[in-house]
């Protein structure tokens, strides 16, 4: 029997022969567009029918009026072409698209660590500068406090040597001393008459021996440091030691002293 076949490209219409078959395949012949065809039941078993019965061989008035419900479109070779040439476009873009986002990403990620790596060797540099700030910071002071005791021993050893040592006038060394140290020397009534200041200074600041061999106490007069304000001095004559600790006090650039023990 005869079916009529409508083409869903062109819209051209043909017939074409089945025979106990719901499925196959033709060729458009106004555009070339293959399809495939599914024959409806109801017209394959009305051509079973036709081949049982011969007398009722032809074409039927209602062949003309059947769709073509379950034809489907066979892509052509061009159009598959053109399919595969998107997806690999597509595929391209994406991988495009992942590659410039990898790139920026990792530049940005680069430029975060040499930030990162510019501030740690600030942080660094700051921190070196800080720390050889303070050792120049230490090393003056500890330059200031070594020539400032080293001033402090040159007077102490002139004071012993002209005012202790050598048997002069000691009230002309007086102002060698603060006003507590010479409350502490001469007591309260320190302009008494009766004062004997000689006595009383070799008493403060010489030795419990007296005065035997000025030449050898002079010879082996030492002086150091003892701690913050108090200075050693030690007296030595005929074998003998003795110390005596002395405090000063600067007073501009001028030692004084403050106390004797």
């Amino acid at each position: 029997m005869l079916y009529q076949v409508t083409c869903k490209r062109c819209g051209g219409k043909f017939r074409i022969s089945v025979d106990n078959i719901l499925r196959t395949t033709s060729v458009c012949p106004h555009c070339g567009q293959k399809l495939a065809i599914l024959i409806p039941k109801e017209q394959v078993a009305a051509s079973a029918k036709e081949s049982v019965a011969p007398q009722n061989v032809g074409i039927q008035g209602g062949n003309d009026r059947l769709s073509h419900e379950g034809e489907e479109t066979i892509p052509t070779k061009t159009e598959r072409k053109r399919g595969k040439g998107l997806v690999k476009v597509m595929l391209l873009l994406l991988f495009g698209a992942l590659l410039v986002g990898g790139v920026f990403s990792f530049n940005k990620y680069r430029q975060q660590q040499e930030e990162l790596v510019k501030i740690a060797r600030q942080h660094h540099r700051d921190s070196v500068m800080k720390v050889r700030e303070m050792l120049q910071a230490k090393a003056l002071a500890a330059q200031k406090q070594e020539k400032l005791r080293a001033m402090a021993y040159t007077f102490l050893r002139s004071f012993y040597l002209n005012a202790v040592l050598s048997g002069a006038d000691v009230t002309q060394y007086e102002p060698y001393l603060t006003e507590g140290c010479k409350q502490i020397l001469y007591g309260i009534n320190g302009n008494t008459s009766d004062l004997d200041k000689q006595t009383a200074w070799w008493g403060m600041f010489g030795t419990l021996s007296g005065l035997e061999n000025a030449d050898e106490l002079s010879r082996n007069l030492r002086i150091s440091h003892y701690e913050g304000d108090w200075y050693k001095v030690r007296l030595s004559q005929n074998g003998e030691s003795e110390q005596r600790l002395v405090k000063l006090k600067q007073v501009g650039n001028r030692f004084l002293i403050d106390n004797v023990r």
